[in-house]
């Protein structure tokens, strides 16, 4: 899934794809859902992020999702480092030739982060989990008799 937005007048685009997680670890040196969750849980209450806008179609789903996010037991805090490492991770999804954290970062002279991470969370929350329908396989056995 791609999202393209406007930061400080220039076009970014973000990606998540199965590279996402490795590249998060190769980058970070720890696994994405272990910043995931925390983050999730304590900067979703604070942005007004529109669940129903995201592309999942089984509300079942979905509320495993909120349950997830909501009663994880997880650290509960969280660094603002982490925010700006999960973006440039996104980015970098979309874009391999940007540079750096830090130095990405440093390009923009603004960076507001209420409008940038809502988007960003409605473009990763249905990419962590599926949203096709799993369809069950039913095998018959062949008996022979002697």
């Amino acid at each position: 899934m791609e999202k393209t937005l406007k930061i400080d007048g220039k076009d970014v685009k973000f990606k998540v794809s199965a590279s996402f997680a490795y590249r998060y670890k190769a980058q970070f040196g720890s696994d994405i859902m272990q910043k995931l969750m925390p983050l999730l849980k304590g900067i979703v209450p604070l942005l007004a992020v529109d669940f129903d806008k995201l592309d999942i179609k089984d509300r079942k789903q979905m509320q495993v999702i909120l349950d997830l996010i909501t009663t994880s037991d997880l650290a509960n805090d969280f660094e603002l480092v982490e925010i700006y490492n999960l973006i440039w991770v996104m980015a970098k999804t979309a874009d391999t030739e940007i540079p750096e954290p830090m130095e990405w970062l440093d390009g923009f002279d603004e960076f507001p982060l209420a409008e940038i991470v809502p988007p960003l969370i409605e473009l990763l929350v249905p990419s962590l989990f599926s949203t096709k329908e799993i369809k069950k396989k039913t095998t018959t056995r062949k008996t022979t008799s002697k």
